[in-house]
């Protein structure tokens, strides 16, 4: 997983189907936040956990 957490380690990571309504903001962000990989997702999205591997919590948009 890219590092995108302002150098620290992830502990959270949402995989998104491709044919999810959203959008990547990472462009949009201020210049201190440009590597957070950041997809805006509807507030009334459901999301699912997955699994937890070494700290690391997988989710699924669904």
């Amino acid at each position: 997983m890219p590092n995108g957490t302002l150098g620290k380690k992830a502990n959270i990571a949402i995989t998104i189907p491709k044919e999810s309504v959203g959008a990547y903001i990472e462009l949009l962000a201020n210049d201190m936040y440009k590597k957070q990989r950041e997809f805006l997702i509807n507030k009334d999205s459901n999301i699912e956990l997955l699994s937890v591997i070494d700290g690391l919590r997988i989710f699924e948009l669904r």
